[in-house]
């Protein structure tokens, strides 16, 4: 594309924008964007004017800031060319690409602490996340109306576009909306945004109507199945009976605000907060707050505490920053961790082993509601998923040895009761001498129910 058809403005700063980041888009290596936090896909040929979409979204919306649509076409330049890019632009801009980078990272859990460039620049790159997807999606369903006439897609494959988290968006509705400068872009990225909740829902009614569904793999079906989060009601911090003093006031805010908490996350967090509060004679603030964010965040970045730390005291962020990585806890650390972590590992333990003896009671009905099980094998694998709970009973067992004493008597009695009553329903609910043809846990064969997770853009359909 020439910068004469973008139908940007003839001004020296934007085309000298422009001209940057198509010499870095015309590099042979092949690139990633970042479609979502945490997910990247391979940049196809349709998306290879992505930032400058996004540049007309802007300027088509009022926004002509020449610095802005600079901003937009630069905002996919890798962090190894801003030498460059401050050379011809000036440090203010790499401040921007700085910023636009952390809120990006974090899902904009942050974006109202956002300078005012940032906030347009994410709106209109939603609109041009909603339009990709629209073009996506309407492939997809043109290549299942052919399939339900006979025809296969080509090399037997159906390409299933990668669905954006809908809490990001309606969180940017929420925190956004008649809070820029925009109320025009405002408007246009809320109408997109009700297109969007459309094209998704059709395809997935057309997916599931043609009877796919069972076909997909876990990642894709999880997609297909999963709540409408975007919808979810949190309670008010008064009617979790959690401990109400400011330091857990806040950590609840960020668990009911930040994109990265999925509703499952939520209720385990507030289990955990809750047995933290009931269960000891002294509640600790810094264990109920970080409880909550241990265990509601599903991932956390460095750049989550350019911001946390400003929102959490500081023994809440540092117990995090040590203890609430992904990369997990040793069991050296946990030996010598302070008490409130021992407290959170101990209360996430029990809350846990609540949730395994929840599955116990739904596991044989599921597995007889899979038809693709032959009844012959169901005890079978029955057996097997049993004997995988009871191997994470050990590995929550040598957790507990670990963490030694937590000084939360009631605590560790309700472990040891609870721990004692999941191993007798495993006990209870295993087959008699089931003979399995593979290899026992996790061997192969194995066909019992497997926790999905989402992620997978295309499936087989032999």
């Amino acid at each position: 594309m020439q910068f004469n058809e973008t139908g940007l403005p003839l001004d020296a700063t934007v085309f000298k924008a422009f001209t940057m980041y198509s010499k870095n888009a015309a590099q042979p290596a092949p690139k990633a964007r970042q479609i979502q936090p945490g997910v990247t896909a391979e940049k196809p040929e349709a998306h290879d004017n992505y930032p400058v979409r996004v540049a007309q979204l802007l300027n088509e919306t009022g926004n002509t800031d020449p610095q802005l649509l600079s901003l937009a076409l630069l905002n996919v330049m890798p962090p190894q060319t801003y030498g460059i890019v401050e050379k011809s632009f000036g440090k203010p801009m790499i401040d921007l690409l700085n910023e636009a980078g952390k809120h990006n990272k974090t899902a904009f859990a942050y974006v109202a602490e956002a300078s005012e460039n940032v906030k347009l620049l994410t709106l209109a790159a939603a609109v041009a996340t909603f339009e990709e997807f629209r073009g996506e999606a309407q492939k997809a369903e043109e290549m299942l109306m052919k399939m339900a006439n006979g025809e296969q897609p080509a090399n037997g494959r159906l390409m299933i576009p990668m669905i954006p988290d809908m809490r990001i968006y309606e969180r940017l509705s929420e925190v956004l909306f008649d809070k820029t400068t925009s109320r025009t872009l405002e408007e246009y990225f809320r109408e997109k945004l009700s297109d969007f909740k459309n094209d998704n829902d059709r395809l997935k009614s057309r997916i599931i109507d043609m009877g796919l569904a069972e076909q997909l793999p876990p990642q894709i079906g999880y997609m297909l199945n999963r709540p409408d989060t975007a919808s979810f009601r949190y309670p008010s911090f008064e009617e979790t009976g959690l401990l109400d003093t400011p330091k857990v006031r806040a950590a609840y805010e960020v668990i009911t605000t930040h994109p990265f908490v999925p509703p499952e996350g939520f209720e385990a967090a507030v289990e955990v907060g809750k047995l933290l509060t009931d269960k000891l004679e002294a509640p600790n603030p810094t264990a109920v707050a970080t409880g909550l964010l241990m265990t509601g965040m599903q991932h956390i970045t460095p750049e989550d505490f350019e911001f946390l730390d400003k929102k959490l005291d500081w023994d809440v962020t540092d117990l995090m920053k040590k203890y609430g990585n992904d990369a997990g806890v040793s069991p050296r650390e946990i030996a010598v961790a302070p008490l409130e972590l021992k407290q959170v590992l101990l209360a996430n333990t029990i809350a846990s082993l609540g949730g395994m003896q929840e599955g116990i009671k739904s596991l044989k009905e599921m597995i007889d509601q899979q038809e693709d099980i032959p009844e012959k094998m169901r005890p079978l694998v029955l057996a097997e998923n049993l004997e995988r709970m009871l191997f994470m009973t050990d590995m929550m067992d040598q957790t507990r040895r670990m963490v030694g004493n937590a000084q939360a008597p009631q605590l560790e009695t309700l472990y040891k009761n609870l721990m004692k009553e999941v191993r007798a329903e495993i006990a209870e609910n295993m087959p008699k001498n089931p003979t399995a043809p593979f290899g026992g846990m996790g061997g192969p064969g194995g066909r019992g129910p497997r926790p999905s997770s989402p992620g997978g853009q295309s499936f087989d359909l032999d």
